[in-house]
């Protein structure tokens, strides 16, 4: 067996494995959290990397008793893809936000709710696009977490921090005493195959905001992330003010070509939104365009026509 990609910094060591060839480069970061007496997983990963995570625990002398919590940023399929592996060998308990709690507890359900949340997405394969990233079981949650809780793994207490809007249940982690605090996906890449994902832009707004004010007023120094290398305070306000700009620019693209196209319908709207930005036209984009239809409906600026929308 290879030697997994690893780094550490302060309690957590990242075990970072490659996504599929779809998405070209990426990978996800899993964090083990070592406290001492005791040890947690901060999410579990994507199923065909966990024999990277199962090399790093053997390698740290950790066996079946010695994994106390597994923690879930949220519910997406990279993030709790081995949940019932790793409580099967490690004998972990699952934490989750409450919000999603049942979809991280049942793959199936999971699946449908995301590749199959709006009929336009139902041609997408639920076995290729979502099932074959977890593995072939589900595990039970234990318990909830969200934002304002602690957790207490060993001598290593956690923060829970509450930065909903890639998912509307995520979660981060900040450790006060190594000023390290864990973002997972409210911070993407620019250059992803897939359109900034996100289910509500103003809340993905205000939690970009949230973000940038906790980082500076708890003297954060280190922010860690799902898909990235570790960074500066600096570095992550710049990087969220990024992805906050591609939330703006997706609600203005989406606006426009409303007003451009009067009636125009869902997956056309995806369509030219995706092209605009050169990002894949999948049943994730849908996700994120329905949010920005949904917030300019709320807002009054715009109305439905037919099967589509308008600009009021």
């Amino acid at each position: 067996m290879s030697n997994p990609a690893t780094y550490a910094e302060g309690p957590f060591t990242a075990i970072t494995s490659k996504l599929n060839e779809y998405e070209g480069n990426a990978v996800v970061n899993v964090y083990l959290v070592e406290g001492g007496t005791e040890n947690a997983l901060i999410d579990t990963g994507i199923h065909s990397g966990y024999k990277d995570i199962q090399k790093v625990l053997t390698d740290k002398g950790i066996g079946y008793g010695d994994i106390k919590y597994v923690l879930n940023s949220h519910e997406h399929m990279d993030h709790v893809g081995n949940n019932a592996a790793v409580v099967r060998d490690y004998g972990a308990k699952i934490g989750t936000h409450p919000k999603y709690k049942d979809w991280v507890a049942n793959n199936q359900l999971n699946a449908e709710m995301l590749v199959h949340r709006f009929e336009e997405g139902k041609s997408w394969d639920l076995q290729q696009e979502y099932l074959s990233w977890m593995g072939p079981e589900s595990a039970p949650v234990d318990f909830e977490i969200e934002d304002g809780d602690k957790v207490e793994v060993g001598n290593v207490r956690l923060d829970i921090v509450g930065l909903p809007g890639h998912s509307l249940a995520e979660v981060g982690f900040h450790h006060a005493d190594s000023n390290i605090l864990i973002v997972l996906d409210l911070l993407l890449l620019p250059n992803d195959v897939v359109i900034y994902l996100h289910e509500d832009p103003d809340i993905t707004l205000a939690s970009h905001a949230k973000l940038s004010q906790f980082i500076r007023e708890n003297g954060v120094q280190t922010v860690l992330s799902a898909h990235g290398q570790p960074c500066s305070a600096e570095e992550a306000i710049a990087w969220s003010n990024e992805c906050a700009d591609r939330v703006r620019n997706i609600a203005a693209s989406v606006l426009r070509n409303i007003r451009e196209a009067p009636g125009i319908g869902f997956v056309e709207l995806r369509d030219v939104v995706c092209e605009e930005f050169g990002k894949s036209k999948e049943w994730r984009a849908l996700i994120t365009i329905n949010g920005h239809v949904e917030s300019l409906l709320r807002k009054g600026l715009i109305v439905t026509q037919g099967n589509g929308w308008a600009v009021a």
